[in-house]
């Protein structure tokens, strides 16, 4: 919990005597490199580490020492810093790197979105829904910091998710019967299951490759 899968940073939280972040991405490495490896996915909610939640608040710090100050800019500058590190590092020994872009966190715990839309909303409850769900720009605002910082490694395969949860208005919490979400930022199976086109074209494209090395 709260360790992104990037190497040479350390994640600034109480526990990391027992959760070493910056063992466990050293650890996952040596295993990638021999293991002989050629793939990796990462995913990750990535502005936990780089802008908190919509208000700013819900943070995990990282830095590059474990004694950095807890700060909104040492974190930015650690992220970028894992980002590059990770790509070049994998890239280093032969191994590809994907990173699947963060899917849109929601505002409201479906729970309730749901409760409010059925008990209350009488002729629209799918727009009711809708209007309760995350607008499509306040999620790309929330992640362009991270977004940017992969777009523009060229040792990074960033893989965008938005078109498969969002339109140029929402990023829906769900349809009239079922919540992509189970919480208010992890999506329920049934929302994971709408990135399969991406996952399958993606899993599909590992196996042509091994299957012509």
């Amino acid at each position: 919990s709260g360790c992104p899968p990037l190497l040479g940073i350390h994640a600034l939280r109480g526990d990391q005597n027992e959760r070493n972040c910056n063992q466990f991405n050293k650890r996952l490495y040596e295993y990638v490199k021999n293991n002989h490896i050629k793939e990796i996915i990462l995913v990750g909610r990535w502005s936990y580490y780089t802008d908190g939640g919509y208000g700013g608040d819900d943070f995990s710090y990282i830095g590059l020492n474990r004694l950095d100050r807890k700060n909104k800019e040492v974190s930015r500058k650690a992220f970028v810093a894992g980002v590059e590190q990770t790509a070049y590092e994998y890239n280093k020994i032969g191994v590809k790197v994907y990173v699947i872009e963060q899917v849109p966190q929601q505002k409201k715990d479906p729970q309730y979105v749901y409760y409010m839309a059925y008990s209350y909303d009488k002729l629209d409850k799918y727009n009711s829904i809708l209007n309760m769900s995350v607008k499509t720009e306040e999620h790309r605002k929330l992640n362009e910091f991270a977004a940017d910082v992969f777009e523009h490694d060229k040792n990074i395969n960033f893989i965008k998710v938005e078109s498969m949860l969002c339109d140029f208005k929402h990023c829906s919490i769900g349809s009239l019967t079922q919540s992509y979400y189970f919480d208010d930022d992890h999506l329920s199976t049934i929302g994971a299951n709408k990135l399969l086109p991406v996952i399958e074209k993606l899993l599909s494209e590992f196996h042509k490759t091994n299957a012509g090395a």
